[in-house]
């Protein structure tokens, strides 16, 4: 197909002086112009620069063969670039075209023939520079909402970053020992204060270490206190499992250790209450190899 060669155009067209460079009678264009349906009276009616290219560029693609242009020997081939072009939605045809190194009317036309009308300063949306990018060889971008750019993860640089304190999680079956261990840890009493001796709620605790500081999650260890364990291991470094000795493996350590794999948190387990008569460690240690937890 031969490209005409289109002038830029500042001023208003006359439709006989139009008709003169297609090649036109004056009645064949106003025919013509009022099948793409514009409304024009006579021969002495003007059309403005705009709907002149897309006039231009609709005649060209329906009549192919009935126009001229300066460079005959300029085959139709696929404007492809040596390298594939990266633009972003929000682009003007005429920006687009001078980007492509192309007329602004053979964009205009490609669009045309998708459906979609656009002038020269027509802005164009990433559906618009889809339906032509192959042809043209460039790959469309959406433009990054204002939620793209606030959710953008970006690497921080760790010279920035503060120190924080490690999270250890303390989990296991009720009454396996788990508050007791922690008060041992900080000193303190707070088993006596919760009802029954069972904690019923997720308790942080912070304390210091060779000038690091620690935190502690106490998580209950009752059935019905799932979710909060979950919550426990999704927020910690380390899980420090409890398991007494005298009772061996039970529903939620079983729970736990799932919760810690979910995680992708390692797991430190604690044999409790050794010293009470009924205790089996060897059992501890096999139900513990029963669920993948193999001590070292």
């Amino acid at each position: 197909m031969r490209r005409q060669s289109v002038k830029k155009r500042e001023k208003y067209t006359r439709v006989y002086e139009l008709a003169r460079e297609l090649g036109l009678s004056s009645r064949r264009m106003i025919e013509e112009l009022r099948s793409y349906g514009v409304n024009v009276k006579n021969h002495m009616s003007t059309l403005d620069p705009e709907m002149v290219q897309l006039v231009i560029a609709e005649y060209s693609e329906q009549h192919p063969g009935d126009l001229k242009d300066e460079t005959e020997d300029e085959t139709d081939v696929l404007f492809q670039k040596t390298e594939a072009l990266e633009i972003e939605e929000g682009i003007t045809v005429g920006q687009l075209a001078k980007m492509l190194e192309v007329k602004p009317t053979d964009l205009i036309k490609r669009l045309m023939n998708l459906g979609i009308i656009a002038s020269i300063n027509q802005v164009l949306n990433y559906e618009a520079l889809e339906n032509i990018s192959e042809h043209f060889g460039f790959k469309p971008l959406r433009k990054p909402t204002l939620e793209d750019v606030l959710l953008k993860d970006e690497p921080d640089d760790p010279s920035e970053l503060a120190p924080r304190a490690t999270v250890v999680t303390i989990m296991g079956h009720v009454d396996h020992g788990k508050t007791s261990l922690l008060d041992y840890i900080r000193k303190s009493m707070v088993v006596d204060k919760e009802a029954g001796g069972i904690t019923q709620h997720i308790g942080a605790y912070s304390i210091e270490h060779k000038s690091n500081s620690i935190t502690f999650l106490d998580t209950p260890g009752h059935a019905a206190f799932s979710s909060m364990r979950a919550r426990g291991a999704n927020v910690t470094d380390i899980i420090i499992l409890v398991v007494a000795a005298n009772d061996g493996v039970k529903p939620q350590t079983v729970e736990s250790i799932e919760h810690a794999r979910a995680s992708a948190v390692p797991i430190i387990v604690a044999i409790n209450k050794i010293d009470t008569p009924e205790c089996d460690i060897e059992k501890v240690r096999n139900e513990m190899i029963a669920n993948e937890i193999v001590p070292d």
